[in-house]
This record gives structure tokens, sequence and C-alpha cells, in this order.
């Protein structure tokens, strides 16, 4: 399970829960470790149709830059879900100071 906090249509933090595979099979197939996701890192999940908010299936994540992270769908491709690399942390960064400026 992963868990998540988003913002409701009127702005209230709701919280979420979503399925992915097994502990060892996102481990062994996906090269999940502990350092592949961290608290505040930005991410799109797409959930399954049998979505019953807040809980749902999670199909695919997505890091903020597009960059697929994970599909849990059974497309299993090695690598998926790596930590982010130098590169990806800087474009990140960037992003994150780029949307600072337009809010001010």
């Amino acid at each position: 399970m992963l868990v998540w906090t988003t913002k409701d249509d009127n702005g209230k933090a709701v919280q979420w829960t979503g399925e992915v595979g097994s502990p060892e099979s996102m481990m062994a197939d996906d090269d999940w470790t502990k350092e592949t996701f961290k608290p505040g890192d930005e991410l799109v999940l797409i959930l399954a149709s049998e979505v019953r908010p807040p809980n749902g299936v999670i199909d695919q994540i997505k890091r903020a830059t597009g960059q697929v992270a994970c599909d849990t769908r059974g497309k299993r491709v090695p690598g998926f879900c790596r930590p982010l690399t130098k590169a990806d942390q800087e474009r990140r960064d960037k992003a994150a100071a780029e949307a600072d400026k337009s809010k001010n």
C-alpha cells in the first residue's frame, strides 16, 4: 500500500491509500528499494477504474517530470522504479523554483 495526501475540489486535504503489487514482486520485478520514493516526492498516480475514494488500485506511477516510475499492470521493465538521477533531481528543483517565481 502507498499512502498519500491530496486536496479535494474544496481544497481540503484528503488521505488516500492505493494498492500495488506485493513488496516482494515490486522489489524483484521493478527494482523498488527504500530509496525509490521519499516523503515529499511529487508523483502522478494512475488508478484503476475500480476506485472507491479515498482508496484505489494503482495502475501506474509517474514522477512529476512525466517519467514512468512504475507500471503495476504487468509490464515489467527492470529499472522502472529506480531512484531519481541527479539530472532528474536538478530538473525537479528547477521546475519547483520556476513555479515559486510564478506565484510571486
